[in-house]
C-alpha cells in the first residue's frame, strides 16, 4: 500500500534505475544544452521529434 486512509504516503525509499528510464524522444542528447544548466533555456535545444523509447540501454539490464 503506498497510501494510508489519510492520503499520507507509507513507503520510506523510491528505487529508481536507469534501466526503467524512458525517454519521449522530445529533444536530441546535448550535454551542453542539459536542462537546468545555468543559462540554458529551451531555445538552445535542439528538437528530436522522436517517440518514445527505453533510455540509458546497458548490458543485463533487459
Amino acid at each position: 500500500m503506498l497510501f494510508d486512509a489519510g492520503g499520507n504516503l507509507t513507503i520510506t525509499s523510491i528505487l529508481q534505475e536507469g534501466r526503467h528510464i524512458w525517454d519521449a524522444g522530445s529533444e536530441a542528447t546535448d550535454p551542453m544544452n542539459a536542462a537546468f544548466l545555468v543559462g540554458g533555456t529551451n531555445d538552445l535545444r535542439t528538437p528530436q521529434n522522436g517517440v518514445v523509447s527505453s533510455n540509458f540501454s546497458c548490458p543485463g539490464s533487459a
